[in-house]
C-alpha cells in the first residue's frame, strides 16, 4: 500500500503546483467553515478562485503485478459550472472523472471513490494525476487520503511448471516422470 498524502514536505515525490492547487491546513481558513482535510492537517484543494483556474498534483510509483486499487476522499462543495472537473489519470489516460453533473456535487462531507487500475499493475512505473479545470464561478473540490493499495498476482512465467490460462481461469501443471 502506498500512501499519498498531501502535506509540506511533499512525501514520495509528490509535485504540486501551488498556485493552482493549494495544499491547506486549517488554520489558514479559518473563514471557510467546510474546507477541512478528512483527517490530519493536510488536504488538496482545487478551484475556488473568482478566476479560471487548472490544477494538477502528480506522483509516478511502480505498481507491482497483480491488482490495484485507488482510493480517495473527495468534497465537491461547490460545482458552479457542468464543464468545471476534477479528474484522476494514469499516464494520461483518464481512470476517474467528478464534473459540475456530479450527483456530489453540494454535497457536506468527504465520500470516498475507488478506482480499478489492475489494468495498471504490470510491475512498471506510471504517473497518477489529479487535474482539475473550473471557470470563474468558485467551484471547489477537496481530496484527501490518497491510497493506491496492490495485491500481488500470481505470474505462471515465474513457475517454469505451471501455466494459466486467462480465458477459461483453468490451470495445468506439467508432471515429470524420472
Amino acid at each position: 500500500m502506498v500512501a499519498l498524502k498531501v502535506a509540506p514536505p511533499t512525501p514520495l515525490g509528490l509535485k504540486l503546483r501551488p498556485t493552482s492547487v493549494h495544499p491547506c491546513v486549517p488554520s489558514h481558513f479559518v473563514a471557510q467553515a467546510q474546507a477541512q482535510a478528512r483527517t490530519g492537517l493536510w488536504w488538496a484543494w482545487f478551484g475556488g478562485a473568482s478566476s479560471a483556474e487548472e490544477g494538477s498534483m502528480a506522483q509516478a510509483v511502480v505498481i507491482p503485478n497483480g491488482t490495484a486499487t485507488l482510493s480517495f476522499h473527495v468534497e465537491a462543495i461547490i460545482c458552479a459550472s457542468p464543464t468545471d472537473f476534477l479528474e484522476v489519470t494514469v499516464d494520461s489516460t483518464q481512470v476517474y472523472l467528478l464534473d459540475g453533473t456530479s450527483p456530489l456535487c453540494s454535497q457536506l462531507g468527504y465520500t470516498e471513490q475507488t478506482v480499478d487500475l489492475s489494468a495498471y499493475a504490470d510491475g512498471n512505473s506510471h504517473t497518477i494525476a489529479f487535474h482539475s479545470i473550473s471557470g470563474t464561478g468558485g467551484s471547489n473540490f477537496f481530496v484527501d487520503d490518497v491510497v493506491l493499495d496492490s495485491t500481488p498476482g500470481c505470474v505462471a512465467n515465474d513457475i517454469p511448471w505451471l501455466s494459466i490460462n486467462p480465458t477459461s481461469g483453468t490451470t495445468a501443471a506439467v508432471v515429470l516422470m524420472m
